[in-house]
């Protein structure tokens, strides 16, 4: 949602707002196939619960932290790999064979969510 702001001024003809975070992503709205981010960070509030997804091409990563306690451990966590449909149909999380790919996004999870 932070890049709507800058994408919609953008394509609008407006200055961004000097204080407006994301990015634009204006030159995708013109070109869908001009190269864009690699990933989208999403943050969704549920029963008592904060996810906080990072999205490839190829999976969603999802950690659900309390709202209150100890909100840095996830409490729950999915992960799902897109096939050609791309439907979210079964949670891979903590499954062995899967535990490079849910690491790595982890890891890129947390890198982007301190920027």
């Amino acid at each position: 949602m932070v890049d709507l702001h800058p994408t919609l001024s953008e394509l609008a003809g407006l200055p961004i707002h000097s204080g407006a975070e994301g990015e634009s992503f204006a030159g995708n709205v013109r070109d869908p196939d001009a190269p864009g981010q690699e990933v989208a960070i999403s943050q969704y509030p549920k029963g008592g619960y904060m996810g906080y997804s990072i999205r490839t091409k190829t999976h969603r990563y999802t950690e659900w932290r309390p709202l209150k306690g100890n909100t840095q451990n996830a409490a729950f966590r999915e992960l799902y790999a897109y096939g050609s449909d791309g439907i979210e149909r079964v949670n891979l999380a903590d499954r062995p064979e899967h535990q490079a790919v849910q690491a790595s996004l982890r890891q890129r999870l947390r890198s982007e969510m301190a920027r």
